[in-house]
């Protein structure tokens, strides 16, 4: 398990230099709901290679996104993810999966992650799927 009692950074960065990566069954918590600025509990950078993250969960309650993934060419697999949270989104980072890259799969996820923002922003913000399981349960306080 990674911990962020009050983070100052990301629980995984994955780089451009990354030619692929794999993320299998971690859990991964980031707190601090009084945060002055957003981090995203894992970050694939834009140009960072093939990634897939299967099973465990993502806790987000601290500002920021849970999942962000920039743009690239090579593929992002998520599989069997949870997702959740009490985030503030007040500095910025309302997304629990914010996707820029296009040919990304997400399976048999669980999102169940409440902001503060009642704006009526969704859980899923600037997406580009590929795929989406019919397993993939999604739900955000705006559109219950």
């Amino acid at each position: 398990m990674i911990e962020l009692d009050k983070p100052n950074g990301r629980g995984i960065n994955i780089l451009p230099s990354v030619g692929s990566a794999t993320i299998e069954g971690t859990k991964i918590v980031a707190q601090d709901n009084n945060a002055r600025s957003s981090i995203d509990v894992v970050h694939i950078a834009e140009g960072a290679g093939e990634v897939l993250i299967k099973g465990g969960s993502l806790t987000q309650n601290h500002a920021g996104q849970a999942l962000q993934i920039l743009d690239g060419d090579a593929p992002v697999v998520v599989e069997g993810l949870k997702v959740t949270g009490d985030a503030s989104g007040e500095t910025g980072g309302r997304n629990a999966i914010y996707c820029k890259r296009g040919g990304c799969e997400f399976r048999d996820l669980d999102v169940d992650l409440l902001v503060a923002d009642t704006a009526g922003h969704s859980v899923f913000s600037q997406t580009t799927f590929s795929s989406m399981a019919a397993s993939t349960r999604l739900r955000s306080p705006a559109h219950n």
